[in-house]
């Protein structure tokens, strides 16, 4: 069975955040007879650095606008600190890990994202994953754990909004499960909260994820609707009337999903 988990850069700093994730990967890659494929993001520490380095931060629906100074700040954090920081704790948890970022083999091309009211600088949209790489490395059981930033097809290197990476590698390889990880502690809809919890199973929950609170046509969404897996596609949700919203479900404790119902 094909996993791949998405995890937000918020929820990352929580502590024994990672610690709790790499056992429970440890613990799919044993049930499932393979290691989950691990994809990350990292904004809140993108912030601080840029912030720290007096670089502004710029957001457009929800994707950050990304100059050249502030792709070397992204690059350093989501390919460097935070990265590292996954794979020493799933190694940790007794998996083979091995990060990568989006250019590395080849992984992920991209072309520059276009967005109808604003230039978004070096802000890619995916175009091709290397399926052949990603799949000899799942064979040699490795655990993958994978950075968004990803070559584009012009020569120049972006910035991807890690929910569309993940639902982009999911699609290459057939996964039959999208686990979108986050600390939204639910659907957000002008004032409303609605839950994303939808039912537990052996201290695994079960959410619907409206891509971070963004609307079901944003890029975010799209990916994960184009994504193929039955956990990426759209179902009914008999708490919200007659929206549409994706299900997800998530490998990680109930604690780090506060309950809001």
């Amino acid at each position: 069975m094909t996993r791949v988990i998405k995890i937000g850069g918020n929820e990352m700093n929580a502590p024994g955040y990672l610690w709790d994730l790499a056992q429970q990967a440890a613990k799919l890659a044993e049930d499932e007879g393979q290691p989950p494929v691990i994809v990350h993001g990292g904004g809140q520490d993108i912030a601080m650095w840029q912030t720290r380095l007096e670089l502004p931060t710029v957001k457009v629906d929800g994707l950050r606008v990304t100059d050249a100074e502030s792709l070397i700040v992204a690059q350093m954090v989501l390919s460097g600190h935070t990265n590292k920081q996954i794979v020493k704790e799933m190694l940790g948890a007794g998996l083979t890990a091995v990060g990568l970022s989006g250019v590395d083999g080849g992984l992920l091309r991209c072309h520059k994202r276009l967005h109808p009211t604003a230039d978004l600088g070096l802000v890619g949209e995916i175009e091709s994953v290397n399926t052949e790489l990603l799949t000899s490395l799942l064979e040699a059981n490795l655990t993958l754990v994978i950075s968004p930033i990803s070559s584009g097809v012009d020569g120049l290197t972006y910035n991807v909004n890690a929910d569309e990476v993940a639902g982009a590698i999911a699609r290459a390889l057939g996964a039959e499960t999208l686990d979108y990880v986050s600390n939204v502690p639910g659907v957000l809809n002008g004032t409303a909260i609605l839950s994303l919890l939808t039912g537990r199973s052996r201290g695994v929950d079960r959410l619907r994820h409206h891509c971070r609170g963004h609307d079901p046509q944003s890029p975010q969404c799209a990916g994960c609707r184009r994504s193929g897996c039955p956990a990426g596609t759209n179902r009914e949700s008999g708490r919200s009337g007659n929206r549409r919203r994706h299900r997800f479900s998530s490998p990680l404790n109930h604690k780090h999903f506060p309950d809001k119902e």
